[in-house]
C-alpha cells in the first residue's frame, strides 16, 4: 500500500504541471516583507528609499549600496557579486504577465551587467541596468 501512494504521489507531480502567479497583493505583501529585512539593517532613510525608486544610485552612500546588495542577496538573486539567473529567471516567471514579459527581456539585457568583484558595486551595477533597460516597468522594494 505505501508503494502505491509513493508511485501515485510521483506520478502526480511529474504528470502534471501547475503554474503558480503571484498576484499584485501578493507581489506587493514579499516586496514590504524584504523591505522590513534590509531596511533596519541597513540603516537606509525614506528619503533615500524613494530616490532609489526613480533609478539614481548614490555610490557615496552606504546605506544605499547596502540595501540593494541586502535586497539582491536576499532574493537570491545575487550573492558574492554574482548573478543566479536560474532563480532571478524563475521568481520573474512568477510575477504577474505585464512585469513578466518585459521583466524577462530586461533579464536578459541585464545578465552581464554586473562587472565588478565587489558584491555592493556589482548589485548597484545590476540595479542599474534593470532601471535604465525599463523604467517604466521598473519595481524594486
Amino acid at each position: 500500500m505505501k508503494k502505491l501512494l509513493l508511485v501515485f504521489f510521483i506520478a502526480s507531480m511529474t504528470s502534471s504541471h501547475v503554474e503558480c502567479v503571484m498576484s499584485e497583493a501578493q507581489l506587493k505583501s514579499a516586496a514590504k516583507l524584504l523591505r522590513n529585512v534590509c531596511q533596519p539593517k541597513t540603516k537606509i532613510s525614506a528619503a533615500q528609499l524613494a530616490t532609489l525608486q526613480t533609478g539614481v544610485v548614490n555610490q557615496d552612500e552606504p546605506e544605499v549600496m547596502s540595501y540593494i546588495e541586502c535586497i539582491l542577496r536576499t532574493g537570491q538573486i545575487m550573492k558574492d557579486a554574482k548573478l543566479n539567473i536560474d532563480s532571478l529567471k524563475s521568481q520573474m516567471a512568477n510575477l504577474p504577465p505585464t512585469i513578466s514579459e518585459p521583466g524577462m527581456i530586461t533579464v536578459e539585457h541585464c545578465k552581464d551587467s554586473p562587472k565588478s568583484s565587489d558584491k555592493f558595486i556589482a548589485a548597484a551595477e545590476f540595479y542599474k541596468c534593470f532601471y535604465d533597460d525599463n523604467p517604466a516597468n521598473f519595481f524594486f522594494p
